[in-house]
């Protein structure tokens, strides 16, 4: 990392309206945000001082890991510092005066398709993969065809100058997502006792078929990562990362929950 001083940005992936910027606000309210291009420019930022933290999805309720933004993370060499469960009410946007029925694209990032999978064959809409939901929405509104759709956050309609066709597409009618809010080691917005501890361990150490113990983030029975919560207690945390011994363990974190179950 360089020794260049972040400023006090919190970066997130896709443009202006995408839910990352809206769990920016929640983790920090009051420290300005900044749009980057995708989950590898989000810890690039960071890394680089051009923004103090950054905000990734990790996991879904419905879909599960957000196993891009994970990687990254682990890659980045970045330290968790919170997480919240951010609500996720998708909705359908289109042009202006364009209705469902002469509507045959629906494009987003590819959980959030994944998240409305049966309203997409309900309605037999081709889903089309973009780098976040909210850049999905000024896809549409700026290049169209007007035969296709996004799923993105409802407010993003009036930014974008959309309509809202359908809304709470979402299969999960409780859809929500995890976020990380991730920094340089060594810093972190709050005091308070952590609630969660987050390692990343190799799955070959394992039992074939069998997973770590703990709330398993993301798994691959490839040979990895694991990417574990494990709960803060010292003598069962301790315990566990004994256990996880046969391998290399990589902390990502220990820190407090902000929101959500």
């Amino acid at each position: 990392m360089t020794g260049r001083r972040p400023t006090a940005v919190v970066a997130y992936s896709g443009h202006p309206g995408a839910y990352g910027e809206q769990a920016a606000a929640r983790f920090l309210p009051h420290q300005p945000t900044r749009a980057v291009a995708g989950f590898a420019a989000v810890v690039a930022a960071v890394r680089d001082g051009t923004a103090a933290w950054g905000v990734l999805p990790c996991e879904n309720r419905y879909a599960g890991a957000v196993a891009d933004a994970i990687r990254a993370v682990l890659a980045g060499g970045l330290t968790i510092v919170a997480d919240l469960w951010l609500p996720v009410p998708h909705a359908l946007l289109a042009q202006p005066g364009v209705d469902l029925p002469s509507l045959t694209e629906a494009t987003s990032h590819p959980q959030a398709l994944t998240q409305c999978d049966a309203f997409l064959v309900r309605h037999r809409l081709t889903p089309i993969p973009a780098l976040t939901t909210a850049t999905a929405a000024r896809a549409v509104a700026h290049a169209g065809p007007p035969h296709r759709a996004a799923i993105a956050p409802p407010d993003t309609a009036a930014l974008y100058g959309l309509d809202i066709v359908a809304d709470h597409i979402a299969t999960d009618p409780d859809n929500a997502t995890r976020f990380w809010l991730v920094g340089r080691a060594g810093g972190t917005p709050w005091a308070g006792s952590p609630r969660t501890v987050t390692v990343a361990v190799r799955a070959d150490p394992f039992d074939a078929g069998g997973a770590p113990p703990g709330h398993v983030v993301l798994g691959d029975d490839g040979g990895g990562p694991w990417v574990v919560d494990l709960p803060p207690d010292s003598e069962t945390t301790l315990a566990v990362l004994a256990r996880l011994g046969r391998g290399p363990v990589q902390p990502l974190g220990c820190y407090p929950r902000l929101g959500g179950p």
